[in-house]
């Protein structure tokens, strides 16, 4: 199993959420968790994503990699 770095990840996730008019932001503080995704458009904000399994529902993160802690 190989191994990736959690800001290798972020980066894969948000060129992803581009292509979608989507941005993976983190939040300064609040009740949002460590990441959120936000609609380019409306503004909306999803709350808390863990991003290990957002990257596997995205596809830049495959069966074969983790993330290292």
């Amino acid at each position: 199993m190989s191994t990736i770095t959690e800001t290798a990840l972020v980066a894969r996730i948000r060129r992803r959420l581009a292509h979608d008019g989507e941005r993976l932001i983190k939040p300064r503080e609040g009740s949002y968790g460590p990441y959120c995704i936000v609609d380019n458009e409306s503004n909306f904000i999803r709350a808390h994503c863990d991003l290990e399994d957002l990257g596997r529902k995205l596809g830049v993160l495959r069966d074969h990699e983790q993330v290292a802690t």
